[in-house]
């Protein structure tokens, strides 16, 4: 297999760290269980409201506790242990999925109990908290059980993870909910973040670099102070930040194109989402077999194909041409998203590694706060004009950059 791949690098040579594979396996359960949420809660208020706007008030409620807390977090995972920041974000979900599953087993969360959907609201509210506080120590403790040469191919692998469960989770989502009803996911989705939870307990213990004795507010002050400083982490920052708000909202608004659209229901959408896995997973692999060469150019031009993908998505009435379609998109997220981690994690100093991560999540995080706002203009002018406008802003920001912005082709 090496003899395909570029230079001879073996595609899952992180792999072989005993560290980073206990990681990876135990951050399974969790992956599965976030995707699966992806689709079936966006789907789920949209079968209580029939609003695009409530839909958008979801994400609003997830976005606005992680953007106030991840550079905390990305403080926290410079002063204490990484593995109980990521414990402590899969007992938040796991209590928080319990909370729906009650609510739907006693048929309060349900048509015939108007409002009822604040619930949702609710448990959105608490996952943005814990994953505002523990995503960046996600990130950031791959650079601690890996070493630094294998770097990129331990994020691409770790992307590729990813990928693979939103590929299955969405797929069971979406047939479970046609199936079995969301008790059946809610369900499954508890299980797997105990197995989460317990997994993660064999992780080894990471080092920590900042001083526990300082303010966290010096913490968080000195590492934005570090990236105003250096012009590669902040293009890349904001490079990423308008990725996410341009491409995100398409997920939380995918109920409207499946049903109101496309006209394929709950399990049109699973396939929907997991087909753009497809192509996040095949760029993960190609990416994780590259040599540490032209990385900015790569994050560029797939930020351009997820820009060209998200407008020809937008405006398609094709099932068949909005999958090829979701493929590219995925294709670009993965491009933007992998590029943009390593990057983060190649060129930042080690003892600020947790908080850059903090700011690059944040502009995930934005996205949601973006979501909101489409929701809102999808309301007064459709989904698809408000989806397919974000997709030509993505365009001509790529463009401006290729014209104006040439060393950020030099960026590896």
């Amino acid at each position: 297999m090496g003899k395909l791949l570029p230079n001879n690098v073996r595609t899952f040579e992180s792999l072989k760290s005993p560290a980073f594979r206990n990681y990876y396996f135990g951050m399974m359960g969790q992956w599965i269980s976030a995707n699966m949420q992806m689709v079936t809660q966006s789907f789920l208020v949209y079968y209580l409201t029939d609003s695009a706007a409530i839909l958008g008030t979801t994400a609003l409620a997830t976005a606005l506790p992680q953007l106030i807390l991840l550079l905390f977090g990305g403080a926290l995972a410079d002063r204490v242990q990484k593995k109980r920041l990521l414990q402590l974000s899969q007992l938040g979900e796991c209590c928080s999925a319990l909370i729906i599953l009650i609510a739907l087993f006693t048929g309060y969360l349900s048509k015939s109990h108007a409002g009822s959907w604040w619930i949702l609201i609710m448990t959105s509210t608490f996952s943005g908290i814990f994953n505002g506080l523990a995503m960046p120590a996600r990130q950031a403790m791959i650079t601690d059980l890996v070493n630094r040469d294998q770097l990129m191919n331990a994020v691409s692998l770790n992307s590729m993870g990813q990928n693979l469960t939103t590929l299955v989770g969405p797929a069971i989502a979406g047939f479970l909910i046609a199936g079995a009803g969301y008790q059946a996911v809610y369900g499954t989705m508890v299980g797997l973040y105990l197995i989460a939870i317990t997994l993660t307990n064999f992780l080894p213990a990471t080092k920590i670099i900042a001083s526990r004795g300082r303010n966290t507010l010096v913490d968080i002050k000195e590492g934005l102070q570090y990236i105003k400083g250096n012009r590669a982490l902040l293009f890349v920052i904001v490079f990423n930040l308008i990725c996410f708000v341009v491409a995100m909202p398409r997920t939380q608004l995918m109920p409207i194109f499946a049903v109101d659209i496309l006209h394929v229901g709950a399990s049109g959408q699973g396939i929907l989402q997991s087909v753009s896995a497809i192509g996040a997973l095949v760029a993960s692999l190609f990416y994780a077999s590259l040599p540490p060469r032209k990385r900015g150019s790569i994050m560029v031009y797939a930020g351009l194909n997820l820009g060209i993908a998200l407008v020809v998505f937008a405006f398609s009435r094709s099932y068949l041409l909005s999958i090829g379609m979701m493929i590219l998109i995925g294709m670009g997220q993965a491009g933007h998203i992998v590029m943009g981690n390593i990057l983060i994690q190649s060129i930042s100093d080690k003892e600020y590694v947790g908080r850059v991560m903090s700011l690059l999540l944040m502009c995930g995080a934005a996205s949601n706060l973006g979501t909101f706002f489409v929701g809102i203009m999808t309301q007064f002018i459709g989904a698809q004009i408000a989806v397919g406008s974000l997709g030509v802003f993505l365009v001509l920001v790529v463009s401006i950059c290729l014209i104006f912005l040439p060393w950020i082709r030099k960026i590896d």
